[in-house]
């Protein structure tokens, strides 16, 4: 799009050359053949502006219609046909002739600049097509992995699922066996005896000393 749109443009701009035996720019509805003629008339035209933020119509040059309008504190003169394109002005008159001019001569340089990156785009898809054309190397072993992979996870649904058919079948778990009973009728085994021993109160100091002496009396 901004490769036709500069070529159309640049076709409008040497349709209208500039030379030093040929210029011509129409200012304010008049055309002037002298560059330091025009360049007063565009200041003129500037200092004329009762509402300089607004776009004013300037004039023409080498086919594009010109506009001037103050953004800043700078006037700046747009030229458009296809795409548009600026120069800022100053306190020059010849100046502003040849930067007005200068704007016009890029539309060269954008053109080539946009050519060569639509070569380098180029490039980089058909190199991209290549690749895409080419073999995976590992794509066999990928796929044997894959299949193997889903295997294991197969494998280990089966397993969760026999594990929970286990856990929700109702049955109850196993108990353990009761010990034995005590041989020797009533007699209570001697872990039995342990479990149910209670230790005597504590004696008084003295007490066992008194009840001592009076046993050997």
């Amino acid at each position: 799009m901004f490769i036709r749109a500069l070529t159309e443009d640049m076709q409008i701009r040497d349709m209208h050359p500039v030379r030093d035996d040929a210029f011509s720019m129409t200012v304010r509805g008049k055309t002037y053949t002298e560059r330091k003629a025009a360049g007063e008339a565009i200041l003129a035209a500037c200092k004329s502006m009762t509402e300089p933020d607004k776009p004013l119509d300037l004039g023409q040059f080498r086919g594009f219609p010109m506009q001037v309008q103050l953004k800043g504190e700078k006037f700046v003169v747009t030229m458009k046909q296809n795409l548009t394109y600026t120069a800022e002005l100053a306190d020059e008159i010849l100046g502003n002739v040849t930067r007005i001019n200068n704007a016009l001569e890029k539309i060269t340089e954008s053109l080539e600049k946009q050519q060569r990156g639509l070569v380098t785009l180029e490039g980089n898809l058909e190199n991209a097509r290549e690749e895409a054309a080419r073999p995976f190397p590992q794509e066999e072993e990928l796929a044997a992995k894959s299949a193997r992979l889903s295997e294991l996870n197969a494998e280990l649904d089966n397993a969760e699922s026999g594990k929970d058919k286990e856990q929700g079948d109702g049955k109850e778990p196993p108990q353990e066996p009761s010990a034995p009973p005590v041989p020797g009728g009533d007699k209570p085994s001697i872990r039995a005896a342990l479990r149910s021993y209670t230790p005597p109160a504590p004696v008084a100091a003295g007490t066992e000393k008194s009840h001592y002496r009076g046993d050997v009396l």
